[in-house]
This record gives C-alpha cells, structure tokens and sequence, in this order.
C-alpha cells in the first residue's frame, strides 16, 4: 500500500530490469518488455487462483470489518474492538488485516486479526521521537509487522520488524519503507544514497545493492510481477520523479514514465489492458492514466467529479483500485474499482480501505 502519508514520507527521504529472454532480432529488450506487458491476457502472477481473495477490499463500516468482493458482494468478518482503529494492511489470501491506533502523542496500538482462528493479538509501541509511516504485514507469511518510523529535524528514519506480539525481530537504520519480495526470502530497502538495497528477511544481511539510476534517488514502491519491483526515482534538480523498474535479482533499471515537468509520477502497474500511471500532481480527470511507455501518457476518464487526492493502491486484472475523492470534499474519500474495460467505477469501501493483493 503507498498511502498519500508514505509519499510524503518518500518526499522527504528522496529529497534529504529488466530480464529479457527470446528477444528476436531487431527487437530491443526494452521494445520486447513493453510488448509483454501489453499483450491481452492478464499477467499470470495477479490472477486470482480459485479461492483467493485477490481483488477483494478490506474496509471498516460502521465498527465492523467487511471484506467486499470486486463485484459489490459485502462479507462481514468481525467487529472492530476500538472505534479508533485505522487499517493499515490486509495479508495476500485476506485471512489476516493489520490496524493502528494512536492512543496518544506518544504512544501507539498495533493490532492484527486472523480471521482463520478468529483471534485479535496486539501490542503497544512507543512514539517518543518518531512518527509511524508505515505499518504493513511480512510477506508472503503475514507472520510478523514491520513498522517504517520518521524522526523530526533531519534524523534518519528506521525500519524495525516486531512479531503480531510487539518482540523486535530485526531493525533497519536508515530505512523509511521495506517491500518483501514475492517470495519472502528478501527485501528491499531504501536507506540513504538513492540506491535500493535487498536484504535477507531472516537476517537483515545485505545481499545486493541494485544498480542506480543516474541523477536520481529511488525508493521501493510495490512488486511489478514475482521477479521485478517498481521504485520511485527522484531527481533534485529538475523537481521530477518517475517509476523504474528494478529485477530483484539485480541488474540495469528500466523506465517506466518520463515527466516532462515537476513533480511527475508517483506508481505505475501492470494491467491486462496494458500500463497505468498515476500523476503525482493531480487535479480534475487526468490524475491517473494509461503509460505504455516512457514519455507516453493518456488520461483515464473516470465519473468522479474530481479526482482531488485520487491515488492507485494496486491493479489487478483489468481492474484498477482507486482512493478516490467523489466530490471537493476531502472527507468524502473512498475506494472505488475502476474496470478498464467497462469503463464502469464501483464503491468498494470507505477511507480505511486496503486491497487484497497477491503481490503485496
């Protein structure tokens, strides 16, 4: 999940890929990435296998916790004990969902929910001198939380690991977010020098430093497929940000947008119907649209009102999940469903609302 709190996190932290294979000639690897990534079928690593809950929306309601299929149909899983609760994450199968609590100016509630064993465990961490800005389930396990912390006056942020009982596992100095890899043998880091690190989940060792991105600084933003990652890239000088893609396994970046002007894109994912944007800078219709390659960019037309602080958390199939803002009121901010093929928006959830995701 990147949450408009998390991109200003990723703001600040940037301010202070391809594998190819059967390439045939006179085809560039770049030319035959972006080939597969339009072709028509829906990318085998987000199609939902029988059973999953992939696409689903977790949202609270009214004090209870709903799981709200891609079509509309609402599935009650339990009441949530504290009015104050926030959702902050929901595991890849929708069996477990992670909350957060302020409880005061220096302290926090951590809770998770199986909804398998139908049990609550939580936990209570100290805020002295740092901010949670990002709460989010280990993957693919959901076993432990990690817990990204913001410290004022130019401090370096970190990154620390906790079990669903609050014990510290592991820290990460430097680090403001980690993104598991697909499998959940590494993950990647982004602690200081532009450049994205990957990390042994067991651990905590360094395994490889990814290659860096000229005159840019990046940070981890979401798994594109099981072997690649997307990443926010950052250029000082020209006040202007674009997605990269990144293979886990190392190797040359790639491109994934090209802003012509500040502040540029902040995500991209891959669809059946090819690539899509999000515009960092948005207002009125043209917050999000489709990229099927650098430099390239058409606005999706959605019937919101206006887009306000329309944001993409992910895309599954030819569904993209919206945060959208229906009207110039900002609290009125919910999670809809936009079908690139339909062209048709469907209301799946209010403003605490995570989608499941098979990639997360």
């Amino acid at each position: 999940m990147f949450s408009r709190k998390s991109f200003r996190a990723v703001m600040a932290s940037c301010a202070a890929l391809a594998g190819t294979a059967g390439i045939a000639a006179g085809v560039t690897a770049a030319q035959a990435d972006t080939a597969a990534d339009l072709a028509p079928a829906a990318p085998a690593a987000t199609t939902a296998a029988a059973g999953s809950k992939a696409g689903y929306v977790a949202t609270i309601e009214n004090g209870v916790l709903w799981l709200v299929s891609p079509t509309g149909v609402n599935t009650r899983v339990t009441a949530a004990p504290d009015s104050d609760l926030h959702l902050a994450d929901v595991s890849r199968n929708g069996t477990r969902f992670l909350f957060t609590a302020p409880i005061n100016d220096e302290s926090t509630r951590i809770a998770a929910y199986d909804s398998l064993k139908g049990a609550w465990s939580s936990f209570t961490t100290s805020t002295v001198g740092s901010d949670i800005i990002q709460a989010r389930f280990t993957a693919p396990s959901a076993a432990s939380i990690w817990l990204g912390r913001q410290r004022p006056d130019g401090q370096a942020p970190f990154t620390e690991r906790r079990s669903v009982t609050g014990a510290l596992e592991l820290s990460v100095p430097g680090a403001s977010s980690v993104l598991p890899a697909p499998d959940g043998l590494t993950f990647a880091t982004d602690e200081g020098g532009g450049r994205i690190r990957v990390r042994a989940t067991a651990t905590g060792a360094l395994v490889r430093t990814l290659p860096a991105v000229t005159g840019r600084r990046c940070t981890p933003l979401s798994n594109w497929d099981a072997a690649r990652l997307t990443a926010i890239c950052w250029n000082d000088a020209a006040m202007r940000m674009d997605v990269y893609r990144f293979a886990w396994a190392g190797g040359a970046p790639s491109a994934l947008t090209r802003a012509s002007a500040p502040f540029g894109f902040d995500g991209a994912w891959r669809t059946s119907k090819g690539i899509v944007a999000s515009d960092a800078v948005q207002g009125t219709g043209d917050g999000i649209g489709f990229a099927p390659r650098p430099g390239s960019y058409t606005a999706i037309k959605a019937s919101f009102a206006t887009w306000g602080m329309a944001h993409v958390q992910t895309a599954i199939g030819s569904k993209v999940y919206v945060m959208g803002t229906p009207s110039p009121d900002p609290t009125l901010s919910a999670m809809y469903a936009y079908d690139l093929g339909t062209g048709k928006t469907l209301l799946l959830g209010s403003n605490a609302s995570v989608v499941v995701d098979p990639l997360r």
